[in-house]
């Protein structure tokens, strides 16, 4: 049996700055190394022709293409190298640590069964190999990564962006390294890590133009901004001295003003225009200093024309709360700014281009009493945002909730938390928190009343409740904030959210659907959760919540408001919706709970200025509100058959026309029949509905074929 040969893949494209330090380390731990160069101009392709173990493959494609030059690495290994191959996927700037040589686990990777994950632990350098940040989440900064596998020759393919470095096997257990770990250069040149990022945002607003700014932003700020602030720690010699003893010097590599990235984010910008990228906060590097420079170096392709922000103040303002600046330091680290790197503005030298246009402006207050910090003009052009809590007998989590709103790092915040009439000690709880908050107490008027109540006091731009039990994540305000500067021309933006438990457990984490206003009245679905956050002019359109519904007033209020303005969701968890026997939603239900549902229904379908689309999913729309009435009406097994043969009868179709139509059928049987039965029912219902489910599909895809 031949021996199992270790080889190293990589793709490069200009990497001077750091490819001969790969190629003296790779050459000491494999037999050979696959380099797939993509029309590098500086000296990559002749460094990598000094080394005897390289083979240079040429990736001609002018554009990025990852998924098919991770392919060509993979099938030139294993045409150039037949027998059992070790295949190592390590980019340009990626070395293991020294303690490699000298560690059991890596000797052992030659006998690892093919396609299974070998994952080592990222760990993020920073300027130099004596030094790495964590984010203490994890020991030494990123996470575990897959880098390699005994091969399994399973073909490759993965997304266009982010591909998997090789065709792991799928639904099995890595094999990870506890001591040896991947020493990522990535911030040795901090500039160039940035700007790497810039361009990796730049090419998904182009690869996939339906993404959220926000979304494709989340991605990658971390190295933008987050990185900087990760706690400093020594490497370990362990991680260094081993390459030493082999003549590996780990700080041979450079550092340049700018890079291929640079070049490539301006050519972008001299295809499709500044504008089309104005939603991404890459604007307070100095494009155009970097292009008057790339002229002087004779590169081509870059804009002829002086490079503008396109941003509006909207937008900038939306910017400077994405990056988290805080107001007192720059978005990309207090570090950066001290040690003066050109392309790094510090909050003074970004300020300026968020003052256009400000007028006479005084200084921002916050009604919280708790929560800006020294202000300034950025401060005073963000909105206020108004938060609502009422209150009724939920002391025990309303210092929670309390908190949860007065720490949040948006610096223009109007707290009001209303007291409907509690008979516990919520009050005392309140008293706690005078001079910080807006608080009052009311006698008991119900939820509906006293959200309104805190609406009509509410002094801010934006409004957003707050349920007394249910908590905001750290930055939810500032993100939808950040969110719907992004989006001027949205009424409500709302958030993920998580499902917590009495003691503030995650028991699930809910990703909401994208905004449907006709799904959510068709399928009687109120997909706007905890966290909403409302424009005030939302109010001057229509009434606020309907005082007659107790249970379902959020809903109503949101397809009486959908019917004026769009909404949208907000790609992030912001917001929290806690389970607990009392919680309202929960422990009332019962036939008032499912008549709110019929009402509604009947209410806003008498509505005289419906659109013809609305009107046209009447019936549907009844359908699944007696549907949903009948899940709802707890014990009572008569009245829930009632409202199930009232959703039958009114849409039979949708009972017809999908698989997960059996679930609803089922879900009806068990709430009708007695409770012995039901128990049955539902063990005979787990065997049989995959049988239901698989015929009928057949029955679909004959009719279909039938039909052609």
């Amino acid at each position: 049996m031949s021996q199992t040969k270790a080889i190293v893949l990589t793709a490069v494209k200009d990497e001077e700055w750091i490819i001969r330090l790969f190629l003296q380390a790779m050459s000491h731990l494999a037999d050979y190394i696959v380099v797939a160069d993509q029309m590098s101009t500086d000296c990559t392709r002749a460094i990598c022709k000094e080394f005897s173990k390289v083979t240079l493959i040429d990736n001609d494609s002018p554009a990025f293409n990852e998924p098919e030059r991770q392919a060509m690495l993979i099938e030139t290994a294993r045409r150039l190298f037949p027998g059992p191959r070790l295949l190592l996927r390590f980019d340009v700037d990626e070395i293991p640590s020294g303690n490699l040589f000298e560690d059991p686990e890596w000797k052992a990777l030659l006998k690892a069964p093919p396609g299974v994950p070998i994952q080592l632990q990222n760990v993020c350098l920073y300027g130099s190999p004596y030094e790495y940040r964590t984010n203490q989440q994890n020991m030494h900064g990123v996470s575990y990564l897959n880098y390699g596998m005994i091969d399994n020759d399973k073909s490759y393919s993965g997304p266009p962006i982010h591909t998997p470095r090789l065709p792991f096997r799928n639904n099995v257990d890595p094999i990870r390294l506890r001591n040896v770990v991947c020493m990522h250069y990535q911030f040795a040149d901090v500039q160039r890590a940035v700007t790497k990022q810039f361009w990796y945002m730049c090419y998904e607003r182009l690869r996939f133009p339906e993404k959220e700014p926000l979304e494709i932003v989340n991605r990658y700020r971390w190295v933008i901004r987050d990185v900087h602030t990760w706690a400093s720690r020594i490497s370990p010699s362990e991680w260094l001295t081993g390459w030493q003893r082999n003549g590996v010097d780990l700080t041979d590599f450079s550092t340049a003003e700018y890079s291929w990235w640079t070049w490539e984010v301006l050519r972008l910008f001299n295809e499709h225009g500044e504008d089309y990228f104005r939603d991404l906060p890459i604007w307070d590097y100095d494009w155009e200093d970097t292009r008057k420079a790339g002229i002087a170096l004779g590169i081509t392709g870059l804009p002829d024309r002086p490079v503008q922000d396109p941003r509006t103040q909207q937008i900038r303002l939306a910017h400077h709360l994405i990056e988290g600046y805080g107001l007192e330091r720059s978005p990309y680290g207090v570090e950066i700014s001290q040690v003066g790197y050109k392309v790094f503005p510090v909050h003074s030298k970004a300020s300026p281009n968020m003052l256009i246009n400000l007028g006479e402006s005084g200084r921002a207050t916050s009604r919280t009493g708790e929560m800006s910090p020294k202000s300034d003009f950025v401060t005073d052009l963000l909105p206020l945002v108004s938060i609502i809590t009422p209150a009724y007998n939920r002391a025990s989590y309303l210092d929670e909730t309390i908190h949860s709103v007065l720490k949040q790092d948006y610096p223009r915040i109007e707290y009001i938390v209303l007291d409907d009439g509690s008979t516990d000690n919520t009050t005392e709880v309140l008293e706690k928190y005078t001079g910080r908050l807006i608080w009052e107490t009311h006698p008991n008027m119900g939820e509906t009343r006293t959200v309104n109540k805190g609406w009509s006091m509410a002094h801010g731009e934006i409004v957003a409740v707050a349920n007394s039990d249910d908590p905001l994540l750290p930055g939810a305000v500032r993100e939808a904030v950040a969110f719907m500067l992004l989006h001027p021309d949205i009424l409500v933006a709302y958030p993920d959210w998580d499902m917590i438990g009495s003691g503030s457990e995650v028991r699930e984490r809910i990703q909401v659907p994208d905004y449907d206003y006709l799904y959510m009245l068709r399928h009687h679905h109120c997909i706007l959760g905890p966290g909403a956050f409302i424009r005030r002019r939302a109010f001057e359109l229509t009434e606020m919540r309907d005082p007659e519904f107790r249970y379902v007033a959020d809903f109503e209020y949101w397809l009486r408001l959908g019917l004026y303005g769009k909404f949208a969701r907000i790609p992030k968890t912001l917001a929290t919706w806690r389970v607990h026997p009392d919680t309202a939603t929960l422990s009332h239900k019962g036939t008032a709970m499912a008549d709110e549902h019929i009402r509604l229904m009947q209410k806003f379908y008498s509505r005289p200025d419906l659109p013809l689309e609305v009107r046209k999913v009447r019936a549907e729309a009844y359908s699944w509100a007696y549907y949903i009435a009948a899940i709802s009406v707890g014990s009572s097994r008569r009245v829930a058959f009632k409202y199930y043969l009232k959703s039958v009868g009114y849409h039979p179709r949708s009972y017809l026309n999908s698989v997960n139509s059996l679930t609803r059928l089922g879900t009806v049987i068990v709430i009708t029949l007695p409770r012995p039965l039901s128990v049955l029912f539902v063990r005979c219902w787990h065997m049989v509905r995959p049988i239901l489910a698989r015929g009928y599909r057949l029955f679909k895809e004959r009719l279909r074929h039938r039909q052609d």
